[in-house]
């Protein structure tokens, strides 16, 4: 049987730890690996009912002490690691902003993936399923409009394919960037050939790449540039897999407001046929600002905007019209994918 006695040190840990000042919501995670045999027969483990029987005892465990996980041991999510070896583990989160219900996006996956991912931003306006791909750091999400209950609709809910992959590449070194596209347009494929994919399905393609960046900004620009020149040569094939935006996340040594030292941003590559006022498939590339609890993207300051805050004022004239001009532009798109982002993000941004 599943109880709290056998996780009861460890909460106690958790009872006696500081907190953060100026910290009022819960920020620690907790992972309890149990054998499968303590809870599941191996043989049973992945079978559908299961897994229900399985989520049901810790959820209904969970939720019993909530006000303990949740108050006294700040726990923001737990996660309940099933070992079946030799098979690999299943893994099951139980988040303090659903009273520890368990999550069915996060199900089987590690519990860095889903913000690395930024799955919450997909749950807030679509019904998701999971899609088999045949790389471990991609999943293909095939996202299904939700139903508004206030607005009768008649037509047939849209769906779109959401790949989201992690990489460790260096998108700096020459011919890795296209490597890295075409592996990407190539799970998209796959996904289109699901039966359970409308003809109609539009596709977005996000990308996390966790190797760091230096801070010069003649690389961001070479990147920006590999990026548009890529699309320009698949240009045909993004076509015909209905590509709609591509978004590459990766993260610059650059120096801080106060230009005392070095730190580290994330940066957002954001490529799409409506991305710039400008021009047709331009790359704009932003500056986030995090919530330092959740690590949703607050903020989008144009990359721009920030190395000219931190660079040479000596222009002057037609250069600083036109500098002007490029900033005014920037920070106008900025302000729509700030917007649009926030409220894709509201609903979980309050709670998770």
């Amino acid at each position: 049987p599943v109880d709290m006695s056998a996780i009861d040190s460890v909460l106690k840990w958790f009872e006696s730890a500081d907190v953060p000042e100026g910290v009022d919501e819960p920020i620690n995670t907790i992972v309890l690996s149990v054998a499968s045999s303590s809870s599941s027969s191996s043989a049973e483990i992945g079978d559908e009912d299961a897994d229900r029987a399985l989520i049901g005892k810790w959820q209904a465990l969970f939720e019993t002490h909530a006000a303990r996980l949740r108050d006294a041991c700040r726990l923001r999510t737990v996660n309940v690691l099933v070992n079946q070896a030799p098979r690999a583990p299943r893994m099951f989160a139980f988040n303090y902003c659903e009273n520890y219900a368990e999550d069915p996006v996060r199900r089987d996956m590690r519990t860095s993936f889903p913000y690395l991912l930024e799955l919450a931003r997909l749950s807030v306006n679509y019904d998701l399923e999971r899609l088999p791909t045949f790389t471990r750091n991609a999943q293909l999400w095939l996202a299904t409009e939700k139903r508004d209950t206030e607005v009768p609709v008649s037509r047939p809910r849209t769906q779109t394919l959401f790949l989201r992959g992690i990489s460790h590449s260096d998108l700096t070194v020459p011919g890795v960037a296209e490597k890295v596209l075409l592996i990407l347009m190539d799970q998209l494929d796959s996904g289109f050939v699901s039966a359970k994919v409308a003809p109609t399905a539009s596709s977005n393609i996000f990308l996390h790449v966790l190797t760091e960046m230096s801070t010069e900004d003649d690389v961001v620009d070479s990147v920006r540039s590999t990026i548009e020149g890529l699309v320009v040569k698949y240009a045909e094939r993004l076509l015909r897999l209905r590509v709609e935006n591509i978004e590459i996340k990766t993260r610059v040594v650059m120096e801080s407001e106060h230009g005392a030292e070095k730190v580290t941003r994330p940066v957002r590559f954001w490529t799409s046929p409506a991305s710039s006022f400008s021009s047709f498939w331009k790359t704009d590339v932003y500056v986030e600002r995090l919530n330092p609890i959740t690590g949703v993207t607050e903020e989008f300051v144009p990359f721009e905007t920030k190395a000219s805050s931190s660079g040479s004022s000596s222009t002057t004239g037609a250069d600083a019209d036109d500098a002007a001009a490029a900033a005014a532009e920037a920070a106008a798109v900025a302000a729509l994918v700030s917007a649009s982002v926030a409220l894709r993000c509201a609903a979980r941004v309050a709670s998770c």
